[in-house]
């Protein structure tokens, strides 16, 4: 299993482990030999060199790197679990950005968007189903009455859950009634804790504003206390909203009453709409929150306790700074910011972070315990 996340900025900064600011005169990358790259198992870490037994890993992130694709990534994949086998590797290189020179390393955590509907909303809905919760031949306004709207009566969670129920592919929020997604002039200040020219590459970095109240940052994710419901694995670090659960349910509100699109049963259309409205159902049978429920039935029993949603504050003004260990996902025009450590989805953003389509934040090692599972 592997993968690579990435972050999107505009030029080159140093990677870690290799010379990367004159990369963008390469017509092709140098050989990648990376000796003494950390892999790391399950309980104990040993030294490979990569250049001899998985050159193609290595090669592959140096190439993005080079031709400006991201500026840092992480890749994991299984390499057995037998006895005296070698279990996960992770290999890690680039920047948090093209400008820092902050290194991405095998704890970073990564908006994993839509992934959240395969490691969260579909393996949550399967569990109440073994359990004898939900039908996936019920309609879904069984669980959820207001979703029978507008002629999606008779839709199923089969349906939502294969894309052919025909809703639209995804909520387009009017700025007349969501000012909160209106366009916002661009930022021009930069986040500092990016910066730094001498940040090493350990994860344990901490903000200006922390080193201030002289607190460090957590270890994992999980450490990210917030309150009561979901006080391990949703970290209240987002952009604030004035009110970001009167914001959601007029996001819900919009999404129950919005029409077919297609003709249901008649094709398959990927839609962020089915995949909200299944977190719902998750919701109201198992009468615990979206995120709760994912933590306590899945993430928390895998040992996935980097795997987190980040909630939105409710408040004005800019976001505070996240973790170092969060990677920037892009600067948004829209919100008019580097987006660090809040959800990338504009949907997701409005509903307060948590969704059944996206919000989700991981590191590579907790999607490959995903994987395996």
């Amino acid at each position: 299993e592997g993968g690579v996340q990435h972050a999107a900025a505009s030029r080159h900064g140093q990677g870690q482990g290799y010379e990367t600011q004159h990369t963008e005169q390469l017509e092709s990358p140098p050989p990648v030999p990376v000796p003494n790259v950390s892999v790391t198992e399950r309980e104990t870490t040993r030294e490979v060199s990569y250049a001899s037994e998985h050159p193609y890993v290595a090669e592959v992130l140096w190439q993005g790197i080079a031709k400006q694709a991201f500026p840092g990534a992480v890749a994991a994949w299984g390499m057995g679990a037998g006895a005296g086998e070698p279990s996960d590797a992770r290999l890690a290189l680039g920047t948090m950005t093209f400008e820092s020179s902050l290194p991405v390393t095998a704890d970073s955590l990564w908006d994993v968007a839509s992934l959240t509907k395969a490691m969260a909303t579909v393996p949550a809905v399967m569990l109440l189903h073994e359990e004898g919760a939900i039908s996936l031949d019920a309609p879904v306004a069984k669980y959820v009455p207001e979703f029978a709207a507008n002629g999606k009566g008779a839709l199923t969670v089969r349906q939502l859950l294969t894309h052919t129920a025909g809703l639209k592919e995804c909520f387009t929020a009017d700025p007349a009634a969501f000012p909160e997604a209106k366009v916002t002039k661009l930022s021009a200040e930069p986040a500092p804790a990016l910066l730094c020219s001498d940040a090493g590459g350990d994860g344990g970095h901490s903000t200006p504003s922390e080193q201030q109240a002289g607190q460090s940052q957590p270890e994992r994710a999980a450490d990210v206390g917030t309150d009561g419901d979901a006080a391990t694995d949703a970290s209240d670090t987002g952009p604030p909203l004035p009110d970001p659960e009167a914001t959601r349910k007029r996001v819900l509100d919009s999404v129950m009453k919005a029409p077919p699109r297609y003709p249901p049963g008649h094709r398959s259309v990927y839609s962020d709409l089915s995949m909200i409205v299944i977190g719902i159902v998750i919701e109201r049978c198992s009468g615990m929150s979206l995120e709760r429920f994912c933590r306590e039935r899945i993430f928390d029993p895998l040992g996935m306790l980097d795997t987190h949603f980040r909630k939105v504050k409710a408040g004005h003004g800019p976001p505070p700074a996240p973790s170092i260990r969060v990677v920037p996902t892009e600067v948004d025009t829209r919100r008019g910011r580097l987006l660090w450590g809040e959800v990338h989805d504009p949907t997701c953003y409005l509903m307060g972070g948590v969704a059944g389509h996206a919000g989700l934040f991981s590191t590579a090692a907790d999607v490959g315990k995903f994987a395996k599972a």
